[in-house]
């Protein structure tokens, strides 16, 4: 028995969606590697640093990436895990407050979750430094930025509107 059905769907498309971002993740290292660098370069020029300055934290990034390599993967399951519930108890709430379907409820869930954390992120970098996003999306493509929210969104939707093994989950009911 959960407290609720939806806050347990969305840590379950959150868990997965973390996995899925820590493999993908492992998957781009080497760009990541190249995009880091860019940023420090681009950076550090800009604000007039010398040269000796760039290359010594460039190699002081480089250290650190080969930890991070091993400490974002499953950084990414607990936070989506954390992200999960809360979306999901944001489903919850649509779906009581406003009387909605609960796969509608998850899509505009997700489509809060995109809002929120990429795009509403990537318009107020875009505002305040332009070149910092074009390189970003020279390394990254626009997909692969939006993947998290388009699987934690799809995910949802599946646990919230088709029958599956998930829905047998009962939630826990207070008697007075």
């Amino acid at each position: 028995m959960v407290e609720n059905k939806y806050v347990f769907y969305g840590l379950i498309a959150g868990a997965i969606t973390g996995v899925v971002l820590g493999a993908s993740f492992l998957s781009i290292t080497g760009t990541l590697n190249e995009l880091i660098r860019e940023i420090i370069v681009y950076q550090l020029t800009a604000a007039n640093a010398p040269q000796e300055v760039i290359d010594k934290t460039l190699t002081e990034i480089g250290n650190l990436m080969s930890y991070i390599i091993w400490i974002a993967p499953p950084a990414y399951v607990f936070q989506m895990l954390i992200l999960g519930a809360l979306f999901g108890a944001l489903e919850s709430f649509i779906i009581n407050r406003f009387k909605l379907n609960a796969s509608v409820a998850a899509i505009l869930t997700g489509g809060v979750f995109i809002i929120t954390l990429t795009v509403l992120p990537m318009a107020v970098l875009t505002y305040i430094e332009p070149k910092m996003v074009s390189i970003i999306l020279k390394h990254i493509n626009l997909a692969f930025i939006l993947m998290p929210g388009i699987v934690y969104t799809t995910l949802l939707t599946i646990f919230s509107g088709v029958k599956g093994p998930w829905s047998k989950v009962k939630e826990e009911t207070i008697s007075h």
